[in-house]
């Protein structure tokens, strides 16, 4: 049975004497303070499965919840985790390990994971409203901005995409053929290998000859397209075993690796041998992380994963994100993430500063309508200053309380992950970007107590 909380602590988990063993004890105080943080957590870990009385004991919910605070606020990996949890006094006390107990970086991984990112949403309220409550933030005066926080793939290009297929596709053969040993059913092998793919990559990457990178181009699409018309053979073989798991596993990547690589041939043959333009949104870049999107702001470099919009106030808290699909300019969130305010609050932001892409004169009138006295954009957007703000006091200091929201996403990017989601799929892109907004408001929340 899986405990929601451990209820007789272990005399052996002690905090040691030490700044960041402080910190950590006042993080699990605060915690301890919303006990219905562990009844979400507790239901995201069960997944709808009846409580049974029977068998192992398991990891406790409280425990797996802060242990991924743990791992985000301070970048560990699992393996890492793994190892400071057992090596670590206040890493213990801090997710309440009993003496004697240790866990792999597996189970670890297996069980944070669950947690989804509508729990992380409601646990990141339950500490903005703590904040109220304890007066740190009131969200009068809030700050928004937008950033990218790229998903866990490489820079794609035709040719890298394509060889992923046929990695993929390599693999999935490997597996058919341990399946198959018993059946002794004929499987031809794989026409093009990996080995050459990836020679005809790195061709075409060295060199500088447009017209040679072109022919290797042609070359490689003709020899992939070998490999795809050899898919269907596999896959009737893989049908013709004995139904399992494993088998129909199989049977689904391979479906979806002829689906990729139907797909990224053509788009290969459209861009580079017929020299046509794709829409970003219509492109293919990941067989992985299918979700990415290519954001493109400005003259700034491509990035691929999703634009998020944060808002933060006076605190440094982050109040509210938003987690957009595509690449929406910021002036039309800026009402979607003044209404969040009131969502949140209860009460529309008294003053609220912003880049410049936010700016358009609609978005101060209506941010004006709605009860909102100081709207601050750095671009004015052909309004006066006095059509905007109250005074030039009150803009010059909007101004230089905008900057502030540079330096929370440059802490955030830096020191909490938000850099690169490494979480696989958009459910668990989403989750890792979330938990790490618990983990740095967790933070910012017990250096004030």
């Amino acid at each position: 049975m899986r405990k929601k909380i451990e209820l007789y602590p272990d005399l052996f988990c002690q905090y040691s004497i030490h700044e960041y063993s402080d910190e950590l004890k006042k993080m699990s105080e605060i915690l301890e303070q919303h006990e219905e943080i562990l009844d979400w957590v507790h239901e995201d870990l069960l997944q709808g499965k009846m409580v049974s009385y029977k068998g192992a004991t398991g990891r406790s919910s409280e425990m797996v919840f802060c242990a991924a605070i743990l791992k985000q606020q301070r970048q560990w990996t699992y393996k890492e985790l793994e190892f400071h949890l057992a090596d670590s006094q206040s890493g213990r006390a801090f997710v309440k390990l009993p003496f004697g107990i240790y866990y792999s970086d597996s189970a670890l991984q297996e069980n944070i994971k669950k947690i989804s990112f509508n729990t992380w949403e409601k646990i990141n309220i339950i500490l903005v409203k703590y904040a109220e409550k304890k007066g740190y933030e009131k969200g009068r005066t809030v700050r928004v901005d937008s950033t990218v926080v790229e998903t866990n793939i490489h820079r794609p290009t035709d040719s890298s995409l394509i060889y992923d297929c046929i990695r993929v596709l390599s693999r999935n053969l490997f597996q058919l053929k341990e399946l198959n040993k018993n059946n002794n059913l004929k499987i031809s092998k794989l026409k093009f290998s990996c080995k050459l793919a990836k020679n005809m990559v790195l061709s075409i990457l060295n060199t500088n000859n447009q017209e040679k990178r072109e022919e290797i181009y042609r070359d490689l699409i003709v020899k992939a397209g070998d490999n795809y018309n050899q898919i269907n053979s596999y896959i009737k073989v893989a049908k013709s075993l004995k139904k399992s798991k494993k088998v129909l596993k199989i049977i689904e990547q391979l479906e979806h690796a002829k689906t990729h690589l139907e797909a990224i041939l053509a788009q290969t043959i459209f861009r580079i041998i017929d020299h046509k333009v794709i829409k970003s949104e219509e492109k293919v870049v990941s067989i992985f992380e299918e979700h990415t999107d290519v954001i493109v702001k400005s003259r700034r470099e491509v990035e691929f994963g999703h634009k998020i919009f944060l808002t933060t106030g006076k605190s440094n808290l982050v109040l509210d994100c938003q987690i957009e699909q595509g690449n929406p300019s910021d002036a039309i969130k800026f009402m979607d993430l003044v209404n969040a305010q009131n969502k949140l609050y209860e009460r529309f932001p008294r003053q609220i500063s912003a880049d410049g892409g936010f700016s358009s004169k609609d978005n101060v009138l209506n941010a004006k309508k709605s009860g909102v006295k100081d709207v601050y954009f750095s671009k004015r957007c052909g309004l006066k200053i006095l059509e905007i703000v109250k005074s030039s006091y009150v803009y010059n200091k909007l101004k230089k309380f905008r900057a502030g929201i540079e330096s929370n996403i440059s802490a955030l990017k830096r020191g909490f992950g938000l850099d690169r989601a490494t979480w696989k799929g958009l459910s668990g892109y989403k989750s890792y970007i979330w938990s790490a907004l618990v983990s740095y408001n967790l933070t910012i929340l017990a250096n004030k107590v």
